[in-house]
């Protein structure tokens, strides 16, 4: 008898190889799909993640030193270590900065552990929160950071947008389908200290371009709320069951 995880794995091979419709979270999971599973473009529909209205406006913006959020678990995928390093970088070249690490699901300890101790101080841990707070937690944020190395189609950072915040983010998976470089947000290759840390800098620094990508981000999330994409979706999914009525 297989383990479970071995069945599990199985099951996955079988459904991308049979299923007669795939959906799929980002373009690179449905160039994998095509390239591996031989699947044919028409049988894949790429679903989009939405979004719940925000009342939080570009131009909210939080007073003192800037507010670097980060919101997600801490871990090395999310790029933990390459926001640290940033830090340091940011740190060294005299950029003062204020980091908000949200929903990390680590203890304040764990996570502190991880940053050099001159930097503790400027840092602060919220391991758990409610959805309710999205709110006044983009509120607190000049900008958004998410250096992940790979994800789905992430929540918080559809979330920082709708909120008008200058995301920086990492060119790969789903974050590439969502941010256009220099349109409505910034993007940088996944791993890269030094051009992470230089973006922050220079979203922070250059309040105008900061503003003016916070309000193409917020205009472009528009045609993401939920009811929109869950639509998208219900849609799809009715013309396969047509297409497949017709055949029978």
């Amino acid at each position: 008898m297989l383990p479970f995880w071995r069945w599990r794995t199985n099951q996955t091979e079988q459904g991308l190889r049979n299923c007669p419709l795939l959906l799929l979270i980002n373009q690179d999971d449905r160039t994998y799909a095509m390239d591996r599973y031989r699947r044919r473009a028409e049988d894949i529909f790429v679903f989009r993640n939405g979004v719940d209205f925000s009342p939080v406006q570009p131009e909210q913006m939080p007073s003192g030193i800037p507010t670097v959020l980060f919101y997600g678990s801490w871990l090395e995928r999310k790029g933990k270590s390459v926001l640290v390093g940033a830090a340091s970088k940011l740190a060294e070249n005299g950029c003062k900065l204020r980091w908000l690490l949200i929903g990390t699901g680590k203890s304040e300890s764990e996570v502190l552990a991880d940053w050099p101790v001159h930097l503790r101080d400027s840092v602060e841990v919220k391991p758990h929160v409610d959805a309710s707070d999205d709110d006044a937690i983009y509120l607190q944020a000049t900008v958004f950071v998410l250096p992940s190395f790979f994800e789905g189609q992430p929540l918080t950072l559809l979330q920082a947008m709708e909120s008008g915040r200058c995301v920086v983010t990492t060119r790969s998976c789903g974050q590439k389908d969502i941010v256009e470089h220099g349109r409505n947000g910034l993007l940088v290759e996944p791993g890269d200290v030094n051009e992470f840390a230089e973006q922050i800098a220079n979203a922070v620094k250059d309040s105008h371009q900061r503003l003016a990508l916070g309000r193409q981000a917020k205009k472009d999330m528009a045609s993401r709320r939920w009811p929109v994409v869950s639509d998208e979706v219900v849609d799809r999914l009715e013309h396969f069951m047509r297409e497949r009525s017709d055949r029978v």
